[in-house]
């Protein structure tokens, strides 16, 4: 008895050091330089996926690969079906590259769903502590040098490149955004969010609400990045979706806590103006900003592709066939791609979308996700902050909610429950 105890105590602790192993390689997306420009994203990832596999077959279902088959055959669906065949081999790639992350997705979701409620808990709390920890010592200066250094070793190949404008952080926030060991500062944040909302989530306590607000907002100043007002938001939807009780002190909660945002907002000598920094967004459509490449652009973009190719867009990975359907001189195709949402429908148009959306939709019921709509919310909110569609990093970022949204129903935390808000 004592013996098969210790074996469960002892697997529960190795699939939590494995998840912050793959959560952290998710995280960075380590690239493998093959040559000739070309890269194998978040390859420590992907190498993972067959031997894990192997190693948690016996916790997958039929239904993990029924939702792989029909996700492949959206997909290729998509390069049949879509504008810009001559562009098929490169879909081909996409159609590899996105059934492997979402497999890889799959993967960590089982994972996540075979551990504790607890341990899930420690892992997501682990990680956007460490997040926002490390990212206050790159900012005094104690881990800027070990963090410059390695994105300048790690994202030199490919299309990746180490975010380094300085002066548009300068511009933006008054100081130089940290990244901790990520690419870009954006990333940093997009990786705060989901771990500090997967965490919220599994049990939105009163006192956990406040933590995560006011350490959101001290994200403002450390991270720097508007994501983090998104976060804000999709902590204050959760708190909303779960609340059945204590509605006046949570709402005393919410009038508090914006008191203190704005107070420290307007204390930063008008913050919010530096970091949206535009009044007008798509005035400058030739440029690379952050509204454009998140916004204006991908949706500009969806809206020509569908009247041109309603029922399968330009097929899956298909930024060359968008670039020539939108005709937007002098912007590369990577950057009408920066919204996952919009990718979405200019990669699978409207057919696939709805198709895609109905199959993964039937696989979060099956596999024991009741608050489906709120799941979809989440990953709505994920899709404009980030490109990528093709990700280990999206997928994987989507499954890991997902599972911790699987924890919360089974724990019941939308009951009516005296222990939640």
């Amino acid at each position: 008895m004592n013996n098969q105890i210790a074996l469960i105590i002892s697997r529960e602790c190795l699939v939590i050091w494995l998840l912050i192993f793959l959560i952290f390689n998710i995280y960075a997306e380590l690239p493998l330089d093959l040559g000739e420009g070309k890269v194998l994203p978040a390859f420590p990832y992907v190498f993972s996926i067959p031997f894990l596999s192997i190693w948690i077959r016996k916790w997958l279902t039929r239904y993990d690969w029924m939702l792989v088959c029909q996700v492949v055959t959206v997909l290729m669906a998509s390069i049949l079906f879509s504008a810009g065949m001559v562009y098929w081999l490169h879909k081909l790639i996409g159609v590899a590259q996105t059934s492997v992350s979402i497999i890889g997705g799959i993967l960590l979701f089982r994972l996540v769903t075979s551990v504790t409620t607890r341990s899930v808990e420690k892992v997501f709390l682990f990680v956007w502590v460490v997040l926002l920890a490390g990212s206050l010592l790159e900012l005094v200066g104690l881990l800027k040098d070990a963090s410059d250094l390695f994105r300048e070793w790690a994202y030199n190949a490919g299309g990746y490149v180490a975010y380094n404008n300085d002066a548009r952080d300068l511009e933006m926030t008054g100081v130089i955004r940290p990244k901790f060991f990520s690419s870009e500062p954006s990333l940093l944040a997009i990786g705060y969010m989901v771990f500090v909302n997967s965490w919220f989530i599994l049990r939105p306590l009163h006192k956990r609400l406040l933590t995560v607000l006011l350490s959101s907002i001290a994200a403002i100043f450390i991270i720097g990045s508007p994501i983090i007002y998104l976060s804000i938001f999709v902590t204050v939807t959760i708190s909303l979706r779960v609340m059945k009780t204590g509605r006046s002190l949570f709402l005393g909660g919410v009038v508090f806590v914006s008191i203190l945002v704005v107070s420290a907002i307007s204390s930063e000598d008008n913050l919010i103006a530096k970091r949206f920094n535009s009044d007008s967004i798509g005035e400058d459509v030739g440029t690379n900003r952050s509204e454009n490449i998140r916004l204006y652009l991908p949706y500009l973009t969806a809206a020509a592709v569908i009247k041109e190719s309603p029922f399968f867009g330009a097929g899956i990975s298909g930024k060359e066939a968008a670039s020539d359907i939108v005709s937007l001189p002098n912007i590369e195709p990577v950057f009408l791609l920066g919204n996952n949402v919009a990718a979405l429908l200019i990669y699978l148009g409207i057919a696939g979308t709805v198709l895609l959306m109905y199959f993964m939709c039937r696989y979060m019921w099956y596999s024991g996700i009741r608050s489906i709509g709120y799941t979809l919310f989440f990953w709505f909110c994920l899709g404009q902050t980030m490109g990528g569609f093709e990700s280990s990093r999206f997928w994987g970022y989507m499954f890991l909610f997902a599972g911790a949204v699987y924890h919360a129903d089974k724990m019941g935390a939308y009951s009516s429950s005296q222990k939640v808000i």
